[in-house]
């Protein structure tokens, strides 16, 4: 009989209770290390995204990184005048410095000479530019975009973080920038030359209407609409940059007035434009008047030293004209009504249906240019006046007796500034 043989016995599989667990504690380690890095550049990723949502124009970016740029634009905007305008909805034309500003829904040019010069597309829903110190601030009202250009090119192009509502920029190139905010009735944020923020100041509960800066940048005033008693209130808030305090410097009021646009002068004084007059305050802050129009406001203009006024009747059968240079007012009367009113700083042009009238700084008429009818704008430009319609840029000579030769020199005589 054969034995069988007795295969070895396989020893028992132990389990160490004590590694599986310290296994299972490092797995669970490195998932968390996992997750948590992920989590981390994620959150990296939106913070970079929305730094530069926040302070600059991606499409600009993209423009960048790709070679293009603003000089390489060439628009539907012609070069020479007249500029054809067709397919292009025009906003406004606006003087900087002995330059022109063109903008339209889409595009905005700087003429120089009658030439043009920095071309770009804004991509803003609703812009509106501001003009000093050589600089072009456009910022888009009820958006969060806005840029500052000259004629050489683009200097910055930012956003904020809440809505714009106005803005201003002064002639050493500081600006201050209106928003809303969600706890206050809004704010004023004030950069210096360099774009750095300087200040920003809160209105508890007050809406600001419009901002200034004095031609020394050291004070900032603000326009409110403010209530008492039922009643309407323009209040301006001074504020000093250098001290950079909150707490206003002096508050000055105008009663039963609703405020409109501010604007400081040359000698320091402050003209609050409002519905009922002129709000005038001294350079020291320590007066005040009101030069009062009785006739509804239609047109103003800021000028260096004087503000210029419009009002109309009723019945828009005549024109008012108030001037004044923060001591004395003085008035005329034109028969119809004032479609804009610009100033070259030697003479005062009002543009009517078809006529634009050039008066003197005693608001005596030196003349008239005749213009075609669709002319709704004009701005005064040194020795020349650029004509805004719906279809064209066109620019003629300032000089009334100029003009007149010229149109008298033309085919028939019968020939009009477009």
């Amino acid at each position: 009989m054969k034995k069988e043989k007795k295969s070895p016995e396989k020893p028992e599989k132990t389990y160490d209770i004590e590694e599986y667990r310290r296994k299972k504690r490092r797995k669970k380690l490195r998932n968390r290390l996992i997750t948590g890095f992920a989590i981390l550049l994620i959150l990296s990723v939106v913070a970079v995204g929305i730094y530069f949502y926040q302070n600059y124009d991606l499409q600009d970016l993209v423009e960048n990184a790709t070679g293009a740029s603003d000089g390489e634009q060439t628009g539907a905007l012609g070069e020479s005048f007249p500029v054809s305008l067709a397919g292009i909805t025009p906003l406004s034309i606006s003087r900087l410095d002995d330059n022109l500003v063109l903008l339209t829904n889409e595009e905005e040019m700087v003429y120089s000479g009658g030439k043009a010069g920095h071309h770009f597309t804004h991509r803003f829903t609703n812009p509106v530019v501001k003009e000093a110190g050589g600089r072009v601030l456009t910022y888009d009202r009820g958006g969060y975009g806005y840029r500052i250009d000259s004629n050489s090119g683009l200097h910055l192009n930012s956003r904020m973080e809440n809505t714009i509502l106005t803005a201003t920029i002064s002639d050493k190139r500081s600006y201050a920038i209106v928003t809303k905010e969600s706890r206050y009735a809004g704010s004023v944020t004030v950069f210096n030359r360099s774009n750095e923020e300087i200040l920003k100041w809160y209105s508890a509960s007050e809406q600001i209407s419009d901002v200034a800066i004095s031609p020394d940048d050291r004070y900032l005033a603000v326009a409110c609409v403010g209530f008492d008693g039922g009643m309407i209130n323009s209040n301006i808030y001074i504020i000093d940059l250098k001290q950079q305090s909150e707490e206003p410097t002096a508050v000055l009021t105008f009663q039963n007035a609703l405020p409109v646009a501010l604007d400081y002068k040359d000698n320091g004084q402050i003209h609050l434009v409002t519905d009922i007059g002129v709000g005038i305050v001294s350079k020291d802050y320590s007066s005040q008047r009101m030069a009062a129009y009785s006739n509804e406001l239609s047109r103003y203009c800021f000028t260096d030293d004087y503000t210029f006024v419009l009002t109309t009747d009723t019945n828009s059968v005549s024109c008012s004209i108030l001037m004044t240079d923060g001591e004395t007012e003085t008035t005329t009367t034109l028969d119809g009504e004032a479609l804009d009113v610009s100033d070259n700083g030697k003479n005062l042009f009002v543009l009517g249906k078809s006529v634009i009238t050039v008066l003197d700084r005693e608001l005596n008429t030196l003349g008239t240019i005749r213009v075609s009818n669709d002319v709704y704008s004009i701005e005064a430009v040194g020795d020349s006046v650029y004509l805004l319609s719906s279809s064209s840029l066109d620019v003629t000579d300032a000089d009334p007796e100029q003009n007149e030769q010229s149109n008298s020199n033309s085919e028939g005589g019968e020939n009009v500034a477009q």
